[in-house]
């Protein structure tokens, strides 16, 4: 599997942006939460960014607001709106992708909500696979939980290293009940311990996390072939090395400018075992062309802690018209990601090549970069504007024919095709 340049982005995204309209237990208020931030150390954790929300009734947390710590590492927001049971708050450090999280919260609301952070640490090790082996950093995210909320942290641990990684990792009081360690987006293990480890703050404990890549649960898009397509896609996932009777919720979610709902899935997945298994689900028809979509699965079972995301990019063709007289002239548009373009934002211009055929493909998207081994011709190129649209010259197909569009990759997009179309000629 090739994983694209679009993972380098913040993985904060996959955690923000995954429902900013679905909340409504984070409606702002008169309460206020309030608190002081330590680094492990015990020093003041200084501008770091502590912000609230709530989660919806699926989980999916939206963030609220916010306020940075002064230099004693106090903190203080206001506005805060009533939650029960469904509280969250982010403590993001300056200048890192670590974090320290406390959810499933009561705030009150008027009221003060007072909660303070200073995590301890576990010790972590793992060793690289035979395959998806070329990672240059590993998330570790611990679960646990004190008499206050359920609780977990994130370290980010950069690594070349052929044989693995070794470090120690945050986690907050008062016990880990969980470790899930990341590779990439969509592979990910967790481990489980025997018995809650105790956490203390500004101690490292004596437990070590030891865990393979080799065992890691997979995720990846199978179909189509270059993980890419229009809008209301027929979307194939192959879920990998789970165990048998593992079972998972997906659901889907945009990745754009003000996020947007995610589409939760009604499928019922339980896992026959570690081979590959097939799931096919559908694009939303309202996914936003030009930028990426998550679709995730989250394990259900034996309180687990663990989901994985693959994405998919979703990009535009179309015909000015699907049927025609012979003779007659077409154009063909869409849209394609590009890097930069974000919003009103402009992007990198790029060009792209249009293929076409007489015959029908047997498979849809092309599965090789140069679409003429397998039967398509060249039939124009175009430029990609700044904010990912483009508009063929002038086209006379005398039959039948099918189109697809081939746009190169950049530093957040792999280089895709296009969903196929066909224009039909009388």
């Amino acid at each position: 599997m090739k994983r694209g340049p679009l993972f380098s982005l913040v993985l904060l995204l996959v955690v923000i942006a995954v429902s900013a309209a679905a909340v409504v237990a984070s409606a702002a208020g008169s309460g206020t939460v309030s608190g002081t931030v330590l680094s492990y150390n015990g020093a003041a954790q200084t501008s770091a960014w502590v912000e609230w929300g709530a989660a919806d009734t699926h989980g999916i947390y939206s963030i609220a607001g916010g306020a940075l710590t002064d230099g004693s590492g106090a903190y203080a927001i206001t506005g805060v709106g009533v939650a029960a049971g469904t509280g969250e708050l982010w403590v993001r450090p300056p200048g890192t992708d670590d974090y320290l999280r406390r959810f499933g919260l009561t705030f009150a609301d008027p009221g003060t909500t007072t909660l303070d952070f200073r995590p301890g640490k576990l010790n972590f090790s793992t060793h690289r696979a035979t395959s998806w082996r070329d990672w240059t950093s590993v998330r570790v995210v611990t679960f646990g939980s004190d008499a206050l909320s359920s609780t977990s942290a994130q370290t980010v641990i950069g690594s070349t290293a052929a044989g693995g990684v070794s470090a120690a990792v945050k986690a907050l009081p008062d016990t880990v009940t969980s470790v899930v360690v990341y590779y990439w987006p969509y592979q990910a293990t967790e481990w489980t311990p025997g018995a809650p480890v105790a956490i203390t703050a500004g101690v490292t404990a004596s437990d070590t996390v030891t865990v393979s890549q080799a065992a890691a649960l997979r995720l990846r898009v199978a179909a189509p072939f270059w993980r890419s397509g229009k809008p209301g896609s027929a979307v194939r996932l192959a879920v990998a090395n789970w165990p048998a009777a593992a079972t998972a919720h997906f659901f889907a979610a945009p990745r754009f400018p003000g996020g947007g709902a995610a589409t939760h899935f009604a499928l019922a997945f339980t896992s026959v075992g570690p081979q590959s298994q097939k799931v096919t689900l559908h694009l939303p028809t309202t996914a936003r062309p030009g930028y990426a979509y998550d679709f995730t699965a989250e394990r259900t079972d034996s309180g687990s802690r663990l989901s994985l995301t693959a994405p998919f990019q979703v990009c535009t063709l179309k015909a000015s018209a699907t049927t025609i007289a012979r003779g007659s002239a077409i154009r063909l548009s869409g849209v394609v990601p590009t890097q930069g373009h974000w919003g009103g934002a402009k992007g990198l211009p790029k060009v792209l090549r249009i293929f076409k055929r007489t015959t029908v493909p047997t498979i849809g998207q092309p599965t090789v970069w140069d679409a003429t081994r397998e039967g398509w011709q060249r039939a124009d190129t175009s430029l990609v504007n700044a904010y990912g649209s483009y508009t063929s010259a002038v086209l006379h197909p005398t039959r039948t024919t099918w189109y697809v569009v081939r746009y190169p990759g950049d530093a957040w997009y792999w280089r895709a095709f296009t969903s196929v179309i066909r224009v039909t000629v009388h």
